[in-house]
């Protein structure tokens, strides 16, 4: 969708630091106000807010898609000389669903749920040769969550068939990822990485 102008605008932070020799940690904290700076009407037959099939986008509307806030962790212990164990945690706020890009539609879909993921990682590196293998699980808690919503039109009844084009309204939304993880060998040329 093209639009007129938008602006982004906010805040980045971040801090480091060691508690000990064996342990490094990082935060940080994001906060971003992006908003539409030029109005104009998109078509929108579910958007509960709409006259006729449009609604009425106003300058200082909030963009969908975008959470406000966001916080990262990241904190990485030396359990010994060689092998590392580390955890990122993410937080976002919740976010505006595309389709409600003037902020007002009321009941369900209007935003996306803010959420928290876990992870966890471990390497272990084989002295100075440059080979190390690794280890990591991401979302270790299998929260699930959306990392986008729209509103939508759906064709399709309860067991996925057609219906004939009798449309209903349908909160889509791309969900997260879930619980997984991985196993590696990697090989850093030029020796310890």
């Amino acid at each position: 969708m093209n639009v007129g102008k938008t602006r982004r605008q906010g805040l980045d932070i971040g801090v480091n630091g060691q508690l000990s020799s064996a342990f490094k940690w990082h935060v940080g904290y994001s906060y971003v106000n992006a908003t539409y700076q030029s109005p104009f009407k998109i078509a929108s037959e579910v958007n509960s807010s709409a006259i006729g099939d449009e609604i009425q986008v106003s300058k200082g509307d909030y963009l969908a898609g975008i959470p406000k806030h966001q916080f990262k962790f990241r904190g990485e212990w030396q359990a010994l000389p060689n092998w590392a164990i580390g955890t990122n945690i993410v937080a976002f706020s919740d976010q505006f669903s595309f389709g409600n890009e003037n902020n007002k539609h009321q009941g369900e879909g209007a935003k996306v749920n803010g959420y928290t993921i876990v992870n966890l990682d471990t390497r272990y590196t084989f002295g100075n040769t440059g080979w190390q293998l690794f280890g990591r699980v991401n979302n270790i808690f299998d929260k699930e969550y959306y990392s986008a919503g729209m509103l939508g039109e759906n064709f399709f009844d309860e067991n996925g068939a057609f219906d004939g084009g009798e449309d209903e309204f349908s909160f889509l939304v791309s969900p997260g990822a879930p619980l997984a993880g991985w196993v590696g060998l990697r090989y850093a040329f030029g020796g310890k990485k």
